[in-house]
């Protein structure tokens, strides 16, 4: 998180994130935003009060004991967790099988349903060829509508940008369409 935000102050970079954090939770009338995080910690570790604080008071994450000796139930245990901060979206994220060995599981979670600030209008059968990365034509349903949108053809990326925003302009989706001369993987590279 300090390299995103570029600074080097853990206590900057933890009230930075408070406040993000905190900002992005207000209730807002336009669109559903539930942000939640959890430490899943075994039950014979002690977990010192004062970890517990920071995680409780800059990142909102709370920490629950559970056995890892069963992980049949401790996976149960993490995804009613999950399906309860999803509003049911995401009912499985863990198996028995992949809790083996483990003793803490940090689980982040985050919900959003909301509206488009301009909606597609609804058209039957929209159906064109798709290209994915094999080049290969498949069949599939688009949505589309014209309109002012902020848009780049990123030279950094190499790849096109369009930010399409959520009711209430506070939130928008961004989609990256690399540029025929560039993979997924090189654009992803460069934004890292």
């Amino acid at each position: 998180l300090s390299t995103v935000i570029q600074n080097d102050n853990i206590e900057h970079t933890r009230s930075y994130y408070k406040q993000l954090l905190e900002s992005a939770q207000q209730d807002n009338k336009d669109y559903d935003l539930n942000i939640a995080t959890n430490f899943f910690v075994d039950d014979f570790i002690e977990v010192i009060n004062k970890y517990q604080q920071i995680a409780n008071t800059h990142y909102h994450a709370m920490l629950e004991k559970v056995s890892y000796s069963n992980p049949t139930q401790t996976a149960a245990t993490i995804n009613n967790w999950v399906s309860e901060h999803t509003n049911g979206r995401l009912r499985e994220i863990v198996t028995p099988d992949s809790l083996e060995g483990a003793v803490i599981t940090l689980v982040n979670v985050i919900y959003f349903k909301g509206l488009w600030t301009y909606p597609f209008p609804e058209v039957a059968n929209n159906v064109k060829p798709f290209y994915g990365t094999r080049g290969k034509p498949t069949n599939a349903q688009y949505m589309e509508q014209n309109g002012q949108f902020y848009y780049d053809n990123s030279a950094d990326l190499g790849a096109q940008i369009l930010r399409l925003p959520y009711r209430g302009n506070k939130l928008a989706m961004y989609f990256i369409l690399p540029n025929p001369d560039n993979t997924v993987n090189q654009v992803l590279d460069r934004i890292n």
